[in-house]
């Protein structure tokens, strides 16, 4: 079950999802809103991660936990170069076998459009763990 409490005051929240900063990772906790990725829904997300990164290269973590699908007309945003850029690597953090067959899915069909490291984890502690390696 994915939890909305934190202990990191949030940087910015809108209504699909609330970001933070922890240990130089900019995480991304999907809210339930964003059970069902649409077009508008990856565009707001990544809208809104630009607008708190401003242009910095960053290490990204993605709470997915409310994911049950993604559009195809998402799916491809999220893999375009307006969507990829300043994006150092990504941790994608599943809670289930639905939502890993999804993004495993994914990856498989677009990985080669990805520009930067990305990974599934289990769980954020994981993720945090494997994009620290990244910089390294």
């Amino acid at each position: 079950m994915v939890t909305e409490n934190y202990l990191i005051e949030p940087l910015y929240e809108n209504e699909y999802a609330i970001y933070w900063m922890e240990d130089n990772i900019l995480i991304q906790q999907y809210k339930e809103a964003a059970n069902i990725i649409t077009l508008d829904i990856a565009q707001q997300i990544i809208h809104d991660r630009q607008l708190i990164t401003k242009g910095i290269p960053t290490l990204h973590l993605s709470d997915m936990g409310y994911l049950r699908r993604g559009t195809i007309e998402a799916m491809e945003y999220f893999v375009s170069d307006e969507s990829t850029k300043d994006v150092i690597a990504s941790a994608l953090c599943l809670h289930n076998y639905l939502q890993y067959t999804i993004v495993n899915i994914f990856l498989i069909y677009y990985q080669r459009n990805i520009p930067f490291p990305t990974k599934i984890v289990r769980t954020r502690a994981d993720g945090i763990a494997w994009l620290q390696e990244q910089v390294k």
